[in-house]
């Protein structure tokens, strides 16, 4: 199954580049939104989101500041991951149903914040070798 490309506007200006996986089908199937490593992008797992595809409708949005993502990634701005946890937020506030969530590193983690907190959005969480930070790292567990 091939991905269509799409941009999804962001509140703080620019979008999110994102690729959706999504098959017609009379029967809604689930939705997995993956958030991916630092360094990488959506387009890094193709080869293990395009197999996911055959199950369930997949959603995988490069952060900001990675791939194709316009949304501003000022370093002298990022004192801490928590803009990435909002971000991811935002991004299943915009999908039309609850969602499953993975994330690799990065990814695993703001799955899991965004998990935490918003629980009527997310019907469960997969996180994939998850960087775990406390409240003086960056990403209140709270």
């Amino acid at each position: 199954m091939t991905p269509h490309s799409l941009q999804i506007p962001h509140p703080d200006g620019g979008h999110f580049a994102a690729l959706r996986w999504t098959r017609d089908s009379s029967t809604p199937r689930p939705l997995l939104v993956f958030s991916h490593a630092t360094g990488f992008n959506s387009a890094t797992y193709r080869p293990l989101l395009d197999a996911v595809a055959e199950y369930v409708d997949v959603l995988a949005a490069d952060a900001r500041g990675h791939g194709q993502s316009t949304l501003s990634a000022q370093p002298t701005h990022l004192h801490a991951w928590t803009v990435y946890y909002r971000d991811l937020a935002h991004l299943i506030a915009q999908c039309d149903r609850p969602v499953y969530l993975a994330g690799h590193s990065i990814g695993g983690l703001c799955s899991l914040a965004v998990a935490a907190r918003k629980p009527e959005r997310v019907k469960g969480v997969m996180a994939i070798d998850p960087v775990m930070l406390d409240a003086l790292q960056g990403l209140p567990v709270r």
